[in-house]
């Protein structure tokens, strides 16, 4: 998963307290929703990180 993306959907502090492993990163449904649609794209190399409302 590109750390941008990640750090767009999760601030520091959600990912150090409730998203500190790839299990738990890879189970939340915002993550689930990123990885599909990477494996349907996989020719492709630069995507645009997309913030979530918080």
């Amino acid at each position: 998963m590109c750390h941008k993306q990640l750090h767009a959907l999760f601030t520091n502090k959600e990912l150090a307290t409730g998203l500190a492993d790839v299990v738990a990163l890879r189970a939340h449904p915002d993550v689930r929703k990123y990885l599909d649609f990477i494996v349907k794209h996989p020719g492709a190399k630069t995507f645009k990180a997309k913030k979530r409302a918080r």
